[in-house]
This record gives C-alpha cells, structure tokens and sequence, in this order.
C-alpha cells in the first residue's frame, strides 16, 4: 500500500478522534459512521443521571426502546424507576420518596397510640421512637399534657372560669374578667374603645362610627348561673325556690310592670309568696293586698327628701311614722303565703300587732341595735288581715313581707320607689339593701332607673355610682345574685341630660358589674310611634300593654324556662 498524503491525512485524523474519544468530554464526529460521545462525557452522564437514562415523563420513558437487552431508566415526573427486560418495561415499584415514606410507617411502631398511623405526619420522634407531637391529615394532634403543665396552664389563663356553659375564655385579666371569649365556636369580645374604633377606621378609610350606635338591645344572660340552676332543680321536682328583687323609680313601685313579670314567672315556675308590701304613699300592691292607715303618719321617702332615714327604712326607701298613741295600720287580704314579717325601725317606741282575731303581741323597739328590726308571724293560712297600733313613744314601720315556706315557685319582691333618681338610693344603699338581702335573698336583682334622671338632669356619674352602691348592697350579703338592668324607652319629656348617656351607662355598668342588660331605648320606637301603639298611657309610664311587653322581653332574655 503507498502512503499518499491523503492516507497520511486520514490517519493523522483518525488518531485525533481516538484520542478525543478518550480523553475529552465531547461528542466526536467519525469519518465513518455516527457521531459518538467520549468515554469520559459517556461517564459523566451516567454519573449524573444516577446510572440510569432520565426521561422528562413516564410516557416518554415507555415510548422508548432501549438497545440493550437490560437497561434502567427514571421518569423525572413520577421518579419512578423501569427496568427494559425481554422486550418491555417492568415497573420496579415505589419511587425513593415512597419507599422513605413506607419505612417510616414500618418504623413508627404505633408509638402515637393509634390503630393506624398511615394518615400521619410525625413533628418529633424521641430516642425511643415515641412520637408526642405529629399531623393528622394536616391537623396538629399531640400525645397529651403532663398534669404538671395542665394545672400551671389553668392557673395562668385560667381556663374554665365559666363552667356548664358553651363560653369558652381566651383571654382573663388580673381581676377575672373575661375580654376575649368564644361562644360556640364564635369569637365574641365585651366592647371596643372609640380609640380603636377610630384606629380601625382610619386604616381602612372608612367613616369614623359612634361607637355607642353599636350597643346591642341585651346581653345574653351568662350570668345567671344561679338562677338557672335553680329554677332547673325547680323543674325537676326539688322543692326549691326562686327569688327576685325588682327596684328603681316609678316603673317598679307602680304594679304595671311588676305585676306583669310576676304573672309569666309564676306560670312558669308557680307562687312563693306575694313578697315584699310597702307602706308608702302610693298603695300599688301585689295580689290585691290592701294597706290603709288611721291617726297620724308622717311618710319617710327618698325621693322627697335629701335627709337619711333617722330610723331606717325599707328597701324601696319608705318608712311611715308616728308618735300619736291609737294610730293605727290595717293590712288586709293576705293570702299567697304561711309567714308574715313585720320590718320596723329602732325609733324606742312601742306597738302591738293582732293577726285577724288573735290576741295583740306587744311590741317595743329599742335605740341601740341594728336600725333594722323584725317580728315574724308564722302559720298562716287562708286569707289573713294585721293591724298594727302605736302604743307609746314614736314608731316606725318600714314595711311588710309574705312568704310561703315550703314547697316550690317564684317570689317577687316590688321594692321600687316613684319619682326616685339613682342618686336618692345612696341614702338607702348599699346600707339598707345589705340589711334586706339576707332575708331576700335574691337570685336576681332587677333595676329600672333612668326616667327621673334624665329629666331631673342628674349626672351619669352619680347614676353610676348609685347602681353600683344598690348591687353592692344585695351582693355583699349575696355575692353570686345575678343583675338586670334596663335602660329605659324614650319618653316625652325635657331632657336636661341627654338619655341617651344612662342607656349607654347602663351597657357599660352591665360590662363593670358582670350583668346584664336590656336596651328598651332602641329596642322601642320613639315616642310618639310608640304612643301611636297605645304602649304610652302619659309621658312618662307605659299602659297596661306597655308593661306587658316589657315584661315578656325581659322574661324571654333572661328568665323564662
């Protein structure tokens, strides 16, 4: 064979592609034949892809057919791997992240304390392949609470503060109270400032809103725990009875409204007695009882005087007295109950009573004790009547009361006092309420106050305070006794401060003193639509139908079965 330039040329080349091939990482392009790639970029390439050919899908992967009688390749979109072998592709099963998955399941050995743990996700795995904290199904789920932890957790955010009920507290301050709570399963919160309301509506450009405008017509009656409870013994046959002092101005002394609430809780629950019979001067009474008065009383009352009663007075704030020897109080038509009591003052002076045709008892106060005394008459029955008469020195009277001892039912105690502010009731409380609560006994306190105060142009903050001093009073000797109070309709008359301000008092005194409220004042329409709706019998007192109504709201809220 002769050597010509061209062979020389060919081979020179063919030399410089077997050393390519072999050295460098490329792809070579022969003088015969296909394009190939180098040793070294062939290794570099299988290093890569793991030793297996990648496919970017598994549908691209078992579209292909290999060279080799055995090849392995992995579709990148399942990372799965195949194997080719006798003329197919053979799944080999779970890709590396499956598998990792499997034996972690293999591995749990149940230490959650499940029947299936498959559905779970592990946080924390300790030394000895316990799991205290993992998801299931994307929920947090944990293995329990070391009852270490659980009492410093209730000690700290207090947790079940309210018991029995669907509140659930998220937030308790220094002083027990609960801001923040859920109700269930809805978040609830007892108010906002105009501070934040302010904030909010600034970094959402919107109106800045009254917050006052935002005030519900009631609460929802949380705090009567112990009424509840009780009137659930009542209705299941325990010989329980239920107790409700019902006070403020002339809306409670009057019998409209009393009378009516009396009536829908006794129907409900049944009679406990006609309660508490006052003396003053206007003679609206429960159950048809009748007071009248012969020789000469002068009438202590709140509401027409500054001065503090010199020989006590009744919960309403009335007391009559004399000092004429043969004046006489006649009480008639007792009936709703088997015990009176008569309350009196230590004036010094002395009188007699005599229950319908019974002897008379003699009775002489004293000075030095307790400005509030009593005498009970037990075993009544039937219709009775009482006469009462000064038999020396100067005798004060405060007032009456009609119990039934035994058995079930409702006792409804009407203590108010017309024309009265919540300021004349410093002059009674919390002093006097405190002396009247341990025979009372309230489950419930309701106040009507408000009416006289806005015409009258009394301040909010004496109002406050006056209520305060009332609930204080009853709760000293009563602490768990439950409060209503009502902030009052629009009536017609001139208001020397605004009424709006006692109907917001109110909502924030309800928030204060842990009770509840009813917001008659948005609740009814304005005068003269409700005057128009025969509710209104003057400008300042609701009709019979008024009553009834009011009575019926208040009944539904918070006291009814």
């Amino acid at each position: 064979m002769t050597l010509t330039q061209q062979k020389f040329n060919d081979l020179e080349r063919d030399i410089d592609d077997t050393g390519k091939a072999l050295n460098t990482k490329a792809i070579i392009t022969p003088r015969f034949g296909d394009k190939f790639k180098s040793l070294p970029l062939a290794v570099q390439e299988v290093i890569e892809t793991g030793g297996f050919e990648p496919f970017k899908t598994e549908v691209q992967l078992l579209a292909s057919i290999p060279v080799l009688t055995k090849k392995a390749a992995k579709a990148l979109d399942t990372k799965k791997i195949w194997l080719w072998e006798n003329g197919a592709w053979t799944d080999t099963g779970l890709s590396e992240l499956d598998l990792a998955k499997e034996f972690a399941i293999e591995n749990l050995d149940e230490k959650v304390g499940r029947s299936s743990v498959k559905d779970i996700i592990p946080l924390v795995v300790d030394s000895n392949k316990n799991i205290p904290i993992w998801l299931n199904k994307g929920k947090l789920s944990f293995a329990g609470i070391h009852p270490d932890s659980a009492k410093q957790v209730a000690d700290e955010i207090r947790i079940g503060l309210i018991k029995g009920t669907s509140i659930i507290p998220l937030v308790v301050d220094q002083n027990g109270k609960i801001p923040v709570w859920l109700n269930n399963g809805k978040l609830e919160f007892a108010g906002i400032t105009q501070e934040a309301v302010n904030l909010i509506a600034s970094l959402i450009s919107l109106p800045v809103p009254d917050i006052k405008t935002e005030i519900k017509t009631s609460t929802d009656g949380r705090t009567l725990t112990e009424w509840r409870a009780k009137s659930a013994k009542l209705k299941t046959g325990q010989q329980t009875q239920l107790s409700i002092v019902i006070t403020g101005d002339s809306w409670t002394e009057y019998t409209p409204i009393p009378a009516a609430l009396t009536s829908l809780l006794r129907e409900d629950y049944g009679t406990a007695g006609t309660g508490w019979i006052n003396i003053g001067a206007w003679q609206n009474q429960i159950d048809d009882v009748a007071v009248s008065k012969t020789g000469t009383w002068s009438i202590f009352d709140i509401s027409a005087t500054t001065a503090l009663p010199q020989y006590g007075c009744g919960p309403d704030g009335q007391t009559v007295i004399s000092s004429t020897i043969g004046s006489k109080i006649n009480v008639t038509n007792i009936k709703f109950g088997d015990q009176l009591t008569i309350f009196y003052g230590n004036s010094g002076g002395a009188f007699s009573y005599k229950l319908n045709a019974n002897d008379a008892v003699n009775i002489t106060s004293n000075t030095t004790n307790d400005s509030v005394e009593q005498v009970t008459i037990s075993g009544l029955s039937g219709t009775n009547s009482l006469s009462i008469e000064v038999l020396s020195g100067t005798v004060a009277i405060h007032g009456f009361h009609l119990r039934k001892t035994t058995g079930f039912g409702v006792e409804v105690n009407k203590v108010g006092n017309s024309g009265a502010t919540g300021e004349d009731y410093t002059r009674v409380s919390p002093l006097y309420q405190q002396k009247y609560s341990s025979f009372l006994a309230p489950d419930v306190v309701f106040i009507i106050l408000g009416t006289n105060d806005y015409r009258l142009g009394k301040s909010v903050a004496s109002y406050k305070s006056s209520i305060t001093k009332i609930i204080e009073g009853y709760r000293s000797i009563k602490p768990n006794c439950a409060v209503i109070l009502l902030a009052p309709a629009r009536s017609n008359a001139s208001e020397l401060t605004p009424l709006i301000k006692f109907r917001d008092a109110v909502f924030e005194l309800a928030q204060e003193l842990s009770g509840e409220y009813y917001n008659m004042y948005d609740d009814w329409n304005s005068y003269i639509v409700e005057k128009n709706n025969g509710m209104w019998v003057d400008d300042l007192h609701v009709t019979n139908a008024g009553a009834y109504r009011i009575a019926k709201r208040v009944y539904n809220l918070f006291l009814g079965d």
